[in-house]
């Protein structure tokens, strides 16, 4: 703008009005009107040297500016971000772990069977304490109790919903020697071993485990298993003192209609094996029905 010259035709009319205003107007731009060869004025250097003055720290901001090629051609320094967590592939995540003899730590012996025994084992990783009863192989082989292996797996896990009144199957394995069932823990033990200290309950307590033994029962029922070997050394107690039916090796799995309708088991027996025998016993003699032993005896 310094550069701006304004010339006004000499001697027109209102020539001298129109050279004031044009005057004025370049004092507000810091602009001086001046002749063809004349210097600029000292008030006119004012202005200049001025606006230099305000300039000036412009163009030192404007040089810390990096100009926008500059900027693209020098990579910003990249922000650091968390390294991404390993997430395990679908297939992986809701595998269980396979368990082993070496995932629990085995205690005292809190139980013996025919071809198995119970120990009192804890878990390495949670701590907790359970039942595990070891089968061995070689005796369910010699004995032919495969079926009745099966047969108690698959009663446990029809009865592990039930929220009461069944010991809990949570896993089984094996190796090469042994099965392992395991087994929800009864800490108060048989319910034969209360009987045999007390010597009989007060009534109170006789109606209690009566009617918690009958709800059992009907639960137990509604789902089509016949226990068949029900007695004080297969009923335990937990830490609470309450009933939980074990050992379900000998139970009858069926249709629960038939249950209902009172369809014996003998007669579903002799039909299916064309009458070859009288009667399938199972369970304990000291514990069966008179009318039981009786035909048992009989034939």
């Amino acid at each position: 703008m310094s550069g701006l010259t304004i010339r006004v035709k000499r001697g027109s009319r209102g020539s001298a009005t129109l050279l004031e205003a044009a005057n004025r107007i370049l004092r507000l731009l810091g602009v001086s009107s001046t002749k063809r060869g004349k210097q600029p004025s000292p008030k006119t250097k004012t202005s200049s040297r001025a606006a230099n003055e305000v300039r000036a720290p412009i163009a030192a901001a404007e040089s810390l500016v990096e100009s926008p090629i500059k900027m693209q051609a020098t990579p910003a320094t990249p922000v650091p971000t968390p390294a991404p967590t390993a997430s395990p592939a679908p297939s992986q995540s809701f595998k269980p772990t396979k368990r082993t003899a070496k995932d629990y730590i085995f205690g005292k012996l809190i139980g013996e069977g025919m071809f198995s025994t119970v120990f009192l084992a804890k878990d390495i990783h949670s701590g907790k304490e359970y039942a595990i009863k070891v089968c061995e192989k070689i005796h369910i082989i010699r004995k032919k109790k495969r079926e009745y292996i099966k047969r108690e797996k698959d009663a446990l896990n029809m009865l592990f919903s039930v929220p009461h009144g069944f010991v809990k199957l949570y896993c089984t394995f094996q190796d090469d020697e042994r099965l392992y069932f395991v087994l929800s823990y009864a800490k108060n033990g048989e319910l034969l071993n209360h009987i045999n200290t007390v010597g009989s309950f007060e009534l109170n307590v006789a109606k209690f485990y009566a009617a918690e033994l009958l709800l059992a029962l009907e639960k137990m029922h509604a789902k089509g298993i016949i226990h068949r070997d029900l007695k004080p050394e297969n009923i335990l107690l937990d830490e609470n003192m309450h009933l939980q039916i074990a050992d379900f090796g000998t139970a009858k799995i069926m249709d629960p209609k038939e249950i209902k309708s009172g369809v014996s088991i003998q007669e579903e027996d002799e039909s299916r094996n064309e009458r070859s025998r009288k009667i399938s016993f199972v369970g304990t003699p000291q514990y069966v029905s008179p009318e039981l032993l009786h035909n048992c005896l009989d034939t």
